[in-house]
């Protein structure tokens, strides 16, 4: 394999994990956001009497779904520029390689080149 089919499949593989994670993380914070929600509709819904007991129960659920949000937010904002670049970018990367690999296959298949890049960088430069 060349380094640069290696490099292309490593960046590929990059690329399905970054848009993997990314739509992971927003479905993440959609669900964090709707169990905010709830929670500010239930205390919307409620009577001024309820106990302090419930008020601190509600008031814990709560911080802990914005804790968990921030911690998902501060990750999805750290992504995004790869996720943008790579969304951006990844068809034309793919294009260009197969097309740049294509020709050059075919150029040293018509010239006789049989050597890899591994034996050239093996060999040296030699004379």
């Amino acid at each position: 394999m060349s380094d640069a089919q290696f490099y292309f499949e490593e960046f590929t593989k990059i690329h399905e994990k970054v848009v993997t994670r990314f739509e992971q993380l927003n479905a993440a914070q959609s669900e964090l956001d709707k169990a905010l929600a709830r929670e500010y509709h239930e205390l919307e819904r409620r009577d001024d009497d309820y106990s302090t007991a419930d008020g601190y129960e509600m008031s814990k659920r709560i911080k802990t779904i914005l804790n968990r949000r921030r911690i998902v937010k501060d990750e999805l904002v750290r992504l995004q520029p790869m996720y943008c670049l790579l969304q951006k970018n990844y068809g034309q990367v793919v294009e260009d390689y197969r097309k740049r690999s294509e020709k050059g296959d075919q150029l040293k298949q018509s010239l006789n080149a049989t050597m890899s890049i591994e034996e050239v960088m093996a060999d040296g430069i030699k004379l």
